[in-house]
């Protein structure tokens, strides 16, 4: 499976790109919600494979 990063304009892990590490969303709720806040993305629910 391909890891690449949710995060709006993130180059990372593309082939012309930095090397970056991705992480999966944290399974405690409020520091998930944190996370998406910081995501960004308008409506993004992650998936249980979103990184």
């Amino acid at each position: 499976m391909v890891n690449i990063c949710c995060v709006p304009y993130c180059k990372g892990n593309y082939k012309t790109g930095p090397k970056v590490s991705v992480y999966s969303f944290p399974k405690e709720d409020e520091l998930r919600q944190r996370w998406i806040i910081s995501i960004g993305r308008k409506n993004f629910e992650p998936s249980k494979n979103s990184k």
